[in-house]
């Protein structure tokens, strides 16, 4: 006579544990796969960073080159008045940043009393060095008044002062007057595009300022950006200004600067990370004067 055990319920002999070695395959797949979500989070947040970090800088290159774009689409163009394109050579065959400032038909950072002036500024960009790693580009723009013959220079409370040196002369920029316009931006370099003349029929890029505006058909402006982030990582801000070469007659800034960024040892020749490396950009405008 057989017995059966009552419907509903399991015999012990019918369960079966899991093996010890059964868990360890389970517990190592699951932490391979842990590993592979991981990394693949880990990489997807990197390319996001990076992608970030690349808009970022596009945005300061454009807000900079716009800026500089209105500025010198209202610089006045007189024989009887002055403008300084200041170009700057580094030490040992390094690099420098340039300077220009000139007048300019835009608002200035003082106040105006006169009605019957025309409103001017003296507008200028430079690059400041603060400290090992703080270099910013800067602009100022110091109010004028001008009644057609001679430029007046106003102060913080809406005075004029009495004439320049001789007139129309560039007054200093105040370091005051400068304030951060792209904090990214560490490299500005300025060339120049020659219109052609009797013995020279092709427009020619030239490093130095040709001595009259009426030879520049173009000025030439390249800069090199890092973010504010990868700075961080950069112990010593001005050799790395000074790897960037200066201009250089018929040769395009941008494409020796690119080169550089580009080479296999640029994080070992600026002794950066080489992460910090990649998150350098190069960019170059041209702003035609009519």
């Amino acid at each position: 006579m057989s017995f059966h055990p009552p419907a509903g319920r399991t015999s012990q002999a019918g369960r079966r544990a899991f093996s010890l070695i059964e868990i360890l395959v389970a517990v190592t797949v699951l932490v391979l796969l842990l590993a592979l979500v991981a990394e693949m989070t880990a990489r997807t947040s990197s390319t996001i960073e990076a992608s970030n970090r690349h808009m970022d800088a596009a945005s300061q290159e454009r807000l900079l080159f716009d800026r500089i774009g209105f500025d010198l689409a209202r610089m006045l163009r007189r024989s009887d008045i002055d403008y300084s394109f200041s170009k700057h050579s580094g030490d040992s065959g390094g690099g420098a940043n340039d300077e220009l400032s000139f007048y300019c038909e835009t608002a200035g950072l003082y106040s105006f009393t006169s009605s019957t002036y025309r409103r001017l500024s003296v507008v200028g960009y430079r690059v400041y060095s603060g400290d090992a790693k703080t270099t910013t580009l800067q602009r100022a723009a110091l109010g004028m008044e001008w009644d057609g013959m001679v430029f007046t220079e106003m102060d913080s409370t809406g005075v004029q002062t009495p004439k320049f040196d001789k007139p129309n002369t560039l007054p200093a920029l105040s370091t005051e007057l400068y304030q951060i316009l792209a904090d990214q931006v560490f490299r500005f370099e300025l060339s120049y595009l020659t219109r052609p003349t009797t013995t020279q029929v092709q427009p020619r890029q030239v490093a130095a300022f040709p001595g009259k505006l009426e030879q520049v058909a173009a000025v030439i402006v390249t800069v090199a950006v890092l973010d504010n982030r990868s700075r961080q990582l950069v112990k010593d801000m001005p050799s790395l200004v000074k790897l960037f070469p200066d201009s250089a007659d018929d040769h395009s800034p941008l494409s020796e600067w690119t080169e550089l960024v580009n080479s296999a040892d640029f994080s070992k020749k600026a002794n950066i990370p080489p992460q910090v490396a990649q998150s350098v950009r190069v960019y170059q405008r041209y702003f035609y004067l009519p």
